[in-house]
């Protein structure tokens, strides 16, 4: 597997369903989208990505995923007539808003790893492994809980973006609650227990078997194909390529080697 660092520069190209992703990311664990690669063709599927922000401060990795397409050609993004480049479809399993403490500077990354170009002219820069390793490392401390300082944000802007997303049936998720309840099938978590009122009938459905896979449309059975889980579980359970099946988190969670908090 091959590590590459795509780019978004915002000042370039509008993102403007970004709040819409990042809530996609906590409902389902991951959200695919198509990215630039640039230049860069060997790009094949299974290969990592970070998606760095660029252009404007903040600056820094916002999101990580893995490409499920190979490059292809397709309309420039901006639009104008007469131009093309090559994309990759991207599953992306985190995005963090750049004005969080998650996002990982770039001052940071500049300085731990100074003999890398980490603001390239355009995405589908390769990342050699032993910086990749390490960046894995980064990124998952980075994303552990801390206290976020509050700071003005400015919203409401309007723009237009085309993407796609997979359709889930509300009526399939129903009947995986009425079968298997609203405890979580991993930690056994349940949200009206522990918030009252406020938390009945909150769940998180899981597919076992990701839609992203998915060539088009697919029968659904409810039972045999969706858990209910909780928001902890589903983001750990999509943490790679191949999400961690229930049986493996139940092994995790319930493992010997784990302290308490």
């Amino acid at each position: 597997m091959s590590t590459y660092l795509l780019t978004w520069n915002p000042n370039a190209y509008p993102f403007d369903d970004f709040d819409e992703r990042v809530a996609e990311i906590h409902s389902e664990g991951t959200f695919q989208m198509r990215w630039s690669t640039g230049v860069t063709q060997r790009i094949v599927e299974g290969d990592r990505c970070f998606l760095m922000r660029l252009g404007a401060e903040p600056k820094g990795i916002i999101a990580s995923g893995f490409f499920c397409s190979e490059t292809f050609v397709d309309e420039h993004w901006s639009g104008e007539k007469g131009r093309s480049c090559l994309y990759a479809d991207v599953e992306f399993d985190v995005l963090v808003s750049p004005f969080s403490d998650e996002i990982l500077p770039l001052e940071i990354l500049k300085s731990e790893f100074p003999a890398y170009k980490w603001t390239p002219q355009a995405s589908g820069q390769s990342i050699p492994e032993t910086i990749a390793s390490q960046l894995e490392k980064m990124w998952g401390g980075q994303l552990a809980p801390r206290n976020v300082k509050q700071r003005p944000l400015w919203e409401g802007a309007m723009w237009r973006v085309v993407s796609n997303r997979r359709e889930r049936n509300p009526l399939a998720r129903q009947e995986c609650i009425d079968h298997y309840g609203l405890n979580c099938a991993v930690c056994g978590f349940n949200f009206q227990k522990v918030y009252g009122d406020i938390g009945e009938d909150v769940i998180h459905v899981h597919h076992l078997e990701p839609l992203g896979l998915a060539k088009g449309e697919r029968e659904v059975d409810p039972l045999r194909d969706l858990r209910p889980v909780c928001a902890n579980c589903h983001l750990i359970i999509h943490k790679r390529k191949e999400p961690y099946t229930i049986e493996e988190m139940k092994a995790i969670v319930r493992s010997d080697d784990r302290k308490p908090l």
